[in-house]
Formats: structure tokens, C-alpha cells, sequence
């Protein structure tokens, strides 16, 4: 039980202290050569993708969405906005954010 408490107060921690790292594009067509259909897709770093289409990039810690709305890519991991736990610091882990203590030898909440 007292796990469980732990647990929610570090959610709860989470959610007080971050702020999400989001950006947004329109959506762009591409009319056909041979006939007049046209395509809809939102471009991401020069690569096109078709309305519908939903990604991951590890590389930028980045998790996007193409709709006929645009393009909405928000940050993951530490990308995902900034934590304050007092006694910690947070690291990125693969697009994954992990709290360390100060002197980053381990987790903060092992």
C-alpha cells in the first residue's frame, strides 16, 4: 500500500511539473500528373507522409500524427517538457525520461 502511495504522488508529480514540447504544421497536397486527383500529406524533416499516418522518431524524441487537420508532432521523454523533483535530476534514456539522484549513481526512486 504505501508503494501504490508512492507511486501516485511521483505521477502526480509528473503531471504538476511538465510542460509538453508540441508543434504543429498544415496539412499540403500534391496534385496528380495524370489526372485530377490530389493527395494530402504533412511533410516531416523532407519526408512525406499520407494523412492517416502516425510516427515515432527517436532520433528527435519526437510522436507525430498527420491528419487533414496538419501535421502535430509533441516531444517525448524529455522532450515531453520539464520535470522538477526536488533531490533529482532527469536524464532522457532512449526517449524515455528516468529521475537519478543528484549525483546521477541511480534512480531516484528505485
Amino acid at each position: 500500500m504505501k508503494a501504490l502511495f508512492v507511486c501516485v504522488l511521483l505521477v502526480a508529480a509528473f503531471v504538476s511539473f511538465s510542460s509538453a514540447a508540441c508543434h504543429y504544421d498544415k496539412v499540403r497536397t500534391m496534385k496528380h500528373k495524370w489526372s485530377d486527383k490530389v493527395t494530402y500529406y504533412c511533410n516531416y524533416s523532407g519526408i512525406k507522409f499520407e494523412v492517416g499516418s502516425s510516427f515515432r522518431d527517436l532520433n528527435q524524441c519526437m510522436e507525430c500524427h498527420c491528419t487533414l487537420d496538419g501535421l502535430s508532432c509533441c516531444g517525448i521523454g524529455n522532450l515531453a517538457g520539464t520535470v522538477d523533483v526536488p533531490g533529482c535530476v532527469a536524464e532522457n534514456d532512449v526517449c524515455e525520461q528516468v529521475l537519478l539522484n543528484e549525483k546521477k549513481t541511480g534512480l531516484c526512486f528505485p
